[in-house]
């Protein structure tokens, strides 16, 4: 079984995320490995990118169910993890105009 094998740090959106939303949760430039994600909000989609919040290099995503009436949804990474080599960031998409997400919190090494 894999143990981290460095510091493993955390980081959150700093405010609410509408349908469209971008957040950087780990700077442009910095190599890090992605191990967990803590979703709390209502339905949407939650796309992991490479780079730039504006950028367009998708690494995955994660669409969460939950309309708000549950707790918030968690990944561990099993694994290495995801390797981001140019930062962490996330877009939210919604089909709900009124859609804001309460926190995407993310727990990762780099």
């Amino acid at each position: 079984m894999y143990h981290y094998g460095g510091d493993v740090k955390a980081a959150s959106n700093s405010g609410t995320l509408n349908s469209a939303g971008t957040a950087q949760l780990v700077p442009v430039g910095q190599r890090s490995r992605l191990r967990s994600v803590l979703l709390a909000g209502p339905t949407g989609q939650v796309t992991f990118l490479n780079g730039s919040a504006g950028g367009s290099d998708s690494m995955f995503s994660i669409v969460t169910r939950t309309d708000g009436l549950t707790g918030p949804f968690q990944l561990s990474i099993p694994g290495h993890g995801v390797l981001f080599d140019n930062g962490i960031s996330v877009l939210l998409t919604s089909a709900s105009a009124n859609y804001k997400d309460g926190t995407i919190a993310i727990f990762y090494e780099g």
